[in-house]
């Protein structure tokens, strides 16, 4: 009995933890799986909220590359109220671009045409006249202004001159018109100037 004892107590002791590891592995076993399962649907669910993310992205670049840009176009006409100085000249000049001496931008939008321009701010007054042919510079203002017409029709006083490719053309140009200078001077900032200022910023290259 001596010798059967420690046998005993030995099966006795090693049998409950041989039980317990038993009954520890069969809950493992039947966990592991469902664990496994939720992971992997994590895993897949973030992944495809990844993929539709990346489609929704390239979807919206798809869309932003087909809309139509907007086109830039520069025209001249006879100067307001020196009309009759210009026809006075026109003997001078064969071609009668003489007369279209003032110059704008046109913008074409989806069903729009904005036109903009800088004169004097009283163009067919006689002390206008008088400070501009003395070198000196008057009040100028800057128009802008919704013409009817919903595409520019290109002849020799309008060209095209580009597209822009900004995301709001018509807030770009009303910033430049904003600081604008509108002192009006013949030979340092005229019309010319503001058209030309202003073209290239619609043309520029748009910065993400």
């Amino acid at each position: 009995m001596a010798l059967l004892a420690p046998h005993i107590c030995s099966s006795a002791a090693t049998r409950p933890a041989a039980r317990g590891t038993t009954i520890t592995r069969t809950i493992f076993d039947r966990l592991s799986p469902r664990c496994y399962s939720r992971r992997q649907a994590s895993a897949h669910g973030a992944a495809e909220g990844t993929a539709a993310a990346a489609a929704a992205a390239a979807a919206a670049a798809a869309a932003a590359a087909a809309a139509p840009a907007w086109q830039v176009y520069t025209g001249k006409m006879p100067l307001i109220g020196f009309e009759a100085v210009a026809a006075a000249l026109k003997h001078l000049q064969p071609d009668q671009q003489l007369l279209e001496l003032h110059t704008y931008t046109l913008l074409q939008g989806p069903g729009q045409v904005w036109y903009f321009d800088f004169l004097p701010l009283r163009p067919t007054h006689p002390a206008t006249a008088a400070m501009l042919l003395s070198a000196s510079a008057a009040p100028g203002e800057v128009r802008v202004r919704r013409l009817e017409a919903r595409t520019v029709r290109p002849s020799s006083s309008v060209r095209l001159v580009g597209s822009c490719h900004h995301d709001e053309p018509l807030q770009l140009a009303a910033d430049f018109n904003r600081t604008f200078n509108t002192q009006l001077h013949l030979l340092h900032n005229n019309c010319g100037h503001h058209t030309d200022g202003l073209t290239r910023l619609l043309l520029s290259t748009k910065h993400s």
